[in-house]
């Protein structure tokens, strides 16, 4: 049980590999309704605007849309996404803390995932970023499996302003190995803020 209030926010980032080429399919931004709290805000799966409901509140500006558009994929093939998260509550400072949960059939242990935390650039366009810290480095299929909630997850951003925003960089790498053929793979990464 968390003591405080929270804010869940998601990201869907789905890979499917064919088995004759590999495909990176990363569908719709996706933002999940997590039970009412007394102190929440919740942004609904439509990509609407967030309801603040107490003094915590996040949202990103991806308006609805993926991450990454299907983009082809071969062993050592990267892909690289940002998007822009902000927290507008008004319980400072909050925590903000990353997690994700993996699916599909393995393709996330030959996905390296590098996830940095910056200024500048914003979704869909990642020019102008400037990292300040390197939040995970390793594969999905290990994020996955050690990020699974608010207690373990990545904490580098702890909010003492209201507006503030913070860029993370997404880059996914394709590992050049054979076992990747025909497997697929997806992941919800969730922000959560707590005040």
């Amino acid at each position: 049980m968390t003591i405080g209030t929270c804010s869940r926010l998601a990201a869907v980032i789905g890979i499917v590999i064919a088995t004759w080429t590999a495909v990176a399919v990363l569908p719709a931004q996706a933002f999940r309704r997590v039970p009412p709290s007394p102190a929440a805000a919740h942004r609904p799966a439509d990509g609407g605007v967030a309801e603040a409901t107490g003094p915590v509140a996040i949202s990103t500006d991806a308006g609805g849309n993926p991450m990454f558009e299907q983009v082809p994929m071969w062993p050592g093939a990267t892909v690289q996404g940002c998007i822009l998260v902000t927290y507008s509550g008004t319980s400072l400072p909050a925590d903000i803390s990353l997690y994700g949960k993996g699916l599909g059939s393995g393709l996330d242990v030959y996905l390296d995932l590098t996830i940095e935390v910056g200024s500048g650039g914003r979704f869909a366009d990642c020019s102008g970023f400037m990292p300040a810290a390197t939040a995970y480095s390793g594969t999905l299929a290990a994020f996955t499996a050690q990020h699974t909630n608010f207690a373990n997850g990545i904490r580098v951003w702890s909010p003492t302003n209201t507006p503030e925003s913070r860029t993370y960089r997404f880059t996914v790498t394709l590992q050049d190995d054979n076992g990747a053929q025909g497997k697929t793979g997806s992941a919800d990464f969730l922000w959560d803020a707590q005040g």
